[in-house]
């Protein structure tokens, strides 16, 4: 069993959301097939200082290609796991660990130019693994397959900079299917 953030999205609007794409001129799509996966990432807890406080902040690296995102707890709910769609943790935690401290060194340099208070990072608080859940929705495009993806907790379209992370984590899996 392994811990997994629970969807806050059902199937249904997950369809309604996957036909509609991002942008302005986009027509609805027809979905041929929709489905969880459970994207296997580390939950990052960091404490940061300046000279006025001492915070903690939570972020998320996925465990396929290391992709850096904020993540709020207090959105997602997490639970055990036994039967679900997923890939493999690519990346090991001391990589993580690495990444973690280079990304969010970058996120405090461009804030700290921001705001004019200096920030450090005064250590990683915890790192642990979770499964974090997203609709995949597959549909055709040019006589193509093709897919789009949506968070399953917050509903929101995942950008050109997830899509190499699904990829692989979906090839991967096509792949051990057939061995």
């Amino acid at each position: 069993m392994m811990d997994g953030i629970t969807p806050n999205i059902p199937a249904e609007p997950a369809v309604e959301i996957l036909q509609s794409p991002p942008g302005l001129l986009k027509r609805k799509r027809q979905l041929d097939k929709i489905e969880l996966f459970y994207l296997p990432s580390y939950i990052v807890d960091i404490q940061v200082t300046s000279a006025k406080t001492t915070t903690r902040q939570s972020f998320c690296i996925d465990a396929v290609l290391g992709s850096f995102a904020f993540f709020e707890a207090s959105t997602a709910t997490s639970s055990l796991m036994t039967d679900f769609r997923t890939c493999p943790f690519f990346l090991n935690e001391n990589y993580v660990r690495e990444k973690a401290i280079d990304e969010y060194r970058r996120h405090l340099l461009r804030t700290s130019l921001k705001m004019r208070f200096d920030f450090q990072i005064d250590k990683i608080v915890a790192i642990r693994k979770i499964y974090y859940p997203f609709w995949i929705g597959y549909f055709k495009r040019k006589g193509k397959i093709n897919f789009d993806v949506i968070d399953a907790v917050g509903g929101e379209h995942q950008g050109s900079a997830m899509r190499p992370v699904f990829i692989k984590a979906l090839l991967n899996e096509i792949m051990m299917q057939s061995d």
